[in-house]
């Protein structure tokens, strides 16, 4: 179960929907708060979208399925 300041990424690949975690490190109060994926946990980002966006460069992957390309990522301005 996730923490009240995690987040979860959801994308659609071929073999059906990936769910990827993305936890934040510290509270979310904390202004040096950081990002990281569960599948990915020694790279840190310093916001979701960063963390979005490098799913958007490289895809979402998973332990079970084929990596999934973001079609339509977010974007700091939708934040």
């Amino acid at each position: 179960m996730a923490s009240h300041a995690d987040y979860f990424l959801a994308a659609r690949g071929e073999n059906g929907f990936l769910h990827v975690r993305i936890c934040c490190n510290t509270g979310l109060d904390d202004p040096n708060k950081d990002f990281t994926l569960v599948t990915l946990p020694e790279r840190r980002f310093e916001s979701v979208a960063a963390v979005v966006n490098h799913c958007a460069n490289i895809g979402v992957y998973s332990r079970h399925l084929p990596p999934a390309i973001l079609k339509y990522p977010l974007n700091e301005e939708s934040v």
